[in-house]
């Protein structure tokens, strides 16, 4: 029995990717880990503070301030997730500003060539005032 696990492990795909899962776990792991030893760290701080300190703190504040920290953990954790893809957001806003700095080849705001053939601009409003025979002929 042992044998016939030895040869699974020994496996070059098996053992690879047992220890790719092994590193992710206790990276996860020691993340945590960490966590909630930050954690502990904060309230028994906090209870020490409170401990030595009676008459300056309260626990409504201790627990005011922890939480006033934990929200302002996550909005840096928020904010530190997009600095991974900050050389990419460089190379697209150079993108977009080459693209906005372009002189465009259709000039949007001069005269339609002769070719185009579309209505008058003013047409729309001399058909509505005129009579309802007079827009039936026209259309």
């Amino acid at each position: 029995m042992e044998k016939l696990h030895m040869d699974f492990m020994s496996a070059s795909r098996v053992k690879g990717k047992c220890k790719k899962n092994m590193l992710s776990g206790i990276t996860a792991g020691s993340s945590m880990f960490i966590q909630q030893a930050v954690n502990a760290l904060q309230f028994w701080a906090g209870g020490q503070l409170l401990r030595t300190y009676p008459d300056s703190f309260t626990f409504e504040g201790f627990l005011i301030s922890m939480f006033a920290l934990l929200f302002a953990l996550f909005g840096l954790g928020a904010a530190v997730a997009g600095f991974a893809g900050i050389a990419k957001a460089k190379v697209s806003a150079i993108r977009v500003l080459k693209l906005l700095n372009t002189e465009s080849k259709i000039d949007s705001l001069g005269e339609p060539p002769s070719s185009y053939n579309a209505r008058p601009r003013g047409k729309r409003k001399e058909i509505k005032d005129r009579g309802a025979e007079d827009v039936a002929e026209n259309v």
